[in-house]
């Protein structure tokens, strides 16, 4: 996955696809704008903030919602993917904490766009601190931290590392295999039920025994695909 995002040209075909979500997401609410609010504290201070009163412009901020955890959970998706790779296993390390508390802070600013404050301290500090965590958190985890871990760690550090994915890796193959001896026991214990069913002649039998093969080769083809998924995050090379 990795190799193909890294090709020139679809990394403009990406980057091109989001900008024109963007365009056309900020085009829109160009159609319903915010609002200013006023509100009135007793024996406090008076202050304004921005509000999005109109139906359609609230439905704009859902979508960009569920937009931004979709990519949340698509990074997370081919981080699993390429989890163990050799040339980027500390990149995946970094790259997940960054991301895990990119979605925790999505959260909490999601809860903040629905809270009505009528402290204008706590409004302004809690919005201002959600940016600000989020923008030290991506610095220090991608730069800063890859940065000393590269200085830091040796290649003693990196064999005993690619030792351990390897056990694992053998783990994994056991696992498999274990798991396609069940599945092709039970084809087989299918075909020999499905004779049965013919040659007695029962009608119910047979549609009986047929959906439960039907069922069981509709979770054959799940398991499959949950291999080759697993397949690619035990996957040591880009290769």
């Amino acid at each position: 996955m990795s190799t193909w995002l890294n090709r020139v040209r679809n990394k403009y075909l990406i980057f091109g696809c989001i900008l024109i979500v963007e365009v056309i997401y900020n085009s829109l609410l160009y159609f319903s704008p915010y609002s200013v609010k006023n509100e009135f504290v007793l024996e406090g201070k008076n202050f304004q903030k921005c509000v999005m009163e109109k139906p359609f412009g609230l439905f704009l901020l859902i979508i960009e919602l569920l937009i931004k955890y979709t990519v949340i959970l698509c990074i997370l998706i081919l981080i699993f993917m390429e989890w163990n790779i050799k040339q980027t296993i500390y990149d995946m390390r970094i790259l997940i904490s960054s991301v895990l508390i990119d979605g925790l802070l999505l959260i909490i600013y999601s809860v903040l766009e629905f809270i009505n404050f009528k402290n204008f301290t706590a409004n302004g500090v809690l919005y201002a601190s959600t940016i600000i965590i989020f923008s030290l958190s991506n610095f220090v985890y991608i730069y800063a931290l890859r940065v000393s871990l590269l200085i830091k760690h040796g290649n003693n550090s990196i064999e005993e590392i690619i030792k351990q994915l390897q056990e694992n890796k053998e783990r994994f193959e056991v696992t498999t295999l274990k798991t396609v001896n069940i599945s092709s026991s039970g084809n087989q214990l299918d075909n020999i039920d499905t004779n049965d069913a013919e040659h007695s002649g029962g009608l119910a039998s047979f549609k009986s025994h047929n959906s439960k093969y039907n069922s069981r080769h509709s979770s054959g083809l799940d398991l499959d695909k949950m291999n080759v998924f697993l397949k690619y995050h035990y996957k040591e090379t880009k290769d």
